[in-house]
């Protein structure tokens, strides 16, 4: 245990590099990612609204669907924030489901993803070691190996329970100010890059073009850009659904949400042509959200939430826009309703 608090208190020394925390958050994206995700942690925390729902997060089972490595290591951030420890100042993630799509059965090894996670401050590398080198001890009790690779710097989280579960790895980078987190062979690789003076990847011009069109007052964004794998999966698993075929037409999808008084929502999606656009509104956001979804959720609150009063639909060249404002009210009735159907589909479908 001596040799892995000494391990890991080179780990965050040994990652630094000319290589700045920002160069490294915009440029940690996976080449090939066809969903990407951005958050502001620090300003959503700043949120009433938003403060407020993660509270009744913390105390309700919101990791029983992760992977056990990947839980794991939430509640270990948790834990540190408790104890006033640095916390997330900005995250992001990208995925590409490649892997995933051509072996469906094969979720959670075939999953490549890349998330990044910048700090308030500094993380001293000997309280990273006292922190980490303590969970360790509490992760092994639940059936975790947490390892550490002296030759890579890397830290490995895997489930003995689950061989066939992905094994988590964590690196730290500019003394701990930023996490990068990812599937070792693929955090490995990134290492090797970073401590050489090179890029993380290339981002795809698709992915930049589509970061640049988020409205600059957004705290948090997810976009998807489906490939050709991607819509081919998509026609194969339901090919005779009316919105399969428009998918095809669909360049990217853009969710966004700006926390001020009210958490205003928007929702974008960029058609090949603004025809298509004009179907994709009728169909998807007019037909199914403002139409069928609005009615179920009614239905099932038995009462008019404020939100729904706040749906609009519009049109911009070959964009089709969903808004709304979520308040105060509508998330009272709103979160033990979506906790519920989100625990409904983990005891049917599994983590």
């Amino acid at each position: 245990m001596r040799n892995f608090f000494f391990c890991l208190s080179l780990l965050a020394l040994s990652l630094s590099a000319a290589t700045t925390a920002e160069q490294l958050f915009q440029t940690a994206i996976l080449p090939g990612a066809q969903q990407y995700f951005y958050s502001d942690d620090a300003a959503l925390r700043a949120n009433p609204l938003l403060s407020s729902l993660m509270s009744a997060e913390k105390s309700s089972d919101g990791l029983y669907s992760l992977p056990s490595s990947m839980a794991a290591l939430f509640n270990m951030l948790k834990k540190a924030e408790a104890m006033e420890l640095p916390v997330v100042k900005r995250s992001q993630l990208s995925i590409d489901w490649a892997g995933v799509l051509a072996n469906p059965a094969a979720l959670k090894k075939n999953l490549r993803y890349l998330a990044v996670l910048e700090l308030d401050r500094l993380l001293p590398a000997q309280d990273i070691a006292a922190f980490i080198g303590k969970e360790a001890e509490l992760i092994k009790q639940m059936g975790l190996e947490c390892v550490f690779d002296g030759e890579l710097n890397m830290l490995r989280i895997a489930d003995n329970k689950e061989p066939d579960a992905s094994v988590l790895g964590v690196a730290f980078f500019d003394d701990a100010e930023l996490l990068m987190l990812a599937p070792p062979e693929l955090l490995s690789n990134i290492i090797v890059r970073v401590r050489n003076g090179l890029p993380v990847a290339a981002v795809s011009e698709k992915l930049l073009e589509a970061k640049a069109q988020v409205p600059a007052d957004r705290q948090f964004y997810m976009l998807l850009l489906p490939d050709d794998n991607f819509q081919a999966a998509i026609q194969e698993q339901a090919p005779d659904v009316p919105a399969t075929q428009m998918m095809e037409e669909l360049n990217t999808v853009c969710f966004s949400l700006q926390a001020a008084e009210k958490l205003n929502l928007q929702l974008s999606m960029e058609f090949n042509n603004e025809n298509n656009a004009a179907s994709g509104k009728a169909m998807i956001i007019d037909g199914f959200i403002m139409g069928m979804l609005r009615m179920y959720i009614t239905q099932q609150l038995g009462a008019e939430l404020p939100m729904l009063q706040t749906m609009e639909s519009s049109l911009q060249g070959k964009q089709a826009i969903f808004t709304c404002a979520l308040g105060a009210e509508d998330f009272k009735l709103l979160i033990p309703f979506f906790q519920q159907i989100s625990k409904s589909m983990v005891e049917r479908f599994g983590p």
